[in-house]
């Protein structure tokens, strides 16, 4: 059996951690790992090493849940929370146009977070961060995982603005057509979906 890289161990990990959560199925999880170790064999031990037992694979009743990237937090803060304002904002960089979500206080001149530094704008702020700076708010930059901009990321965001904060998600993928483009059936992003990111790309989202 050959040894997997890094990236693949990682990938591999990901989709064992989604299929014990129940948001992917065993038939799922196993076509992705097989795709990665290059066999069945191969696969079956590498499950095998992380925890997943053969005898999963009869157990009908194993709860899936679809995958969904609702947020489930008690914190979870609604979109139409009076005390944030929270939009989708998109900018120009280099041609490309990038996207994110915002969220702030609902009254951005109110008191910002005690011991909190603010954001001074400079000439190479993108066009969010100097609109945040202005308002004298400290800004929290927003990273999402490898599911791309989801609800989930979104719902963090705002939470941020519900406790003083201005909080900017960007999508990553933006210059590959955003985290949406990447849904192939067209349907919401699902938590189950593993987006490649070009690092490469992200270093020029100023």
């Amino acid at each position: 059996m050959r040894e997997l890289n890094q990236f693949q161990q990682y990938l591999v990990h990901e989709f064992v951690d989604d299929y014990n959560d129940g948001v992917m199925s065993r038939r799922d999880m196993m076509r992705r790992v097989i795709h990665i170790t290059g066999g069945v064999a191969a696969a079956a031990t590498t499950l095998t090493t992380l925890g997943v037992r053969a005898a999963d694979a009869k157990d009908e009743q194993k709860p899936f849940r679809q995958g969904s990237t609702e947020p489930r937090s008690p914190l979870s803060v609604a979109a139409d929370d009076p005390a944030i304002a929270a939009m989708d904002v998109s900018f120009d960089s280099d041609g490309a146009t990038i996207f994110a979500y915002e969220a702030r206080p609902a009254n951005s001149s109110g008191a910002t977070p005690a011991a909190s530094p603010v954001v001074e704008a400079s000439p190479a702020a993108t066009p969010v961060a100097a609109r945040v700076a202005g308002n004298g708010l400290p800004l929290i930059l927003v990273c999402h995982e490898n599911r791309g901009l989801t609800d989930h990321i979104r719902d963090v965001t705002r939470r941020l603005a519900k406790v003083g904060y201005a909080a900017v998600a960007v999508d990553l993928v933006s210059r590959d057509g955003g985290t949406a483009a990447h849904d192939e059936s067209g349907s919401p992003p699902s938590s189950a979906r593993v987006i490649p990111i070009d690092t490469s790309r992200i270093s020029r989202l100023r």
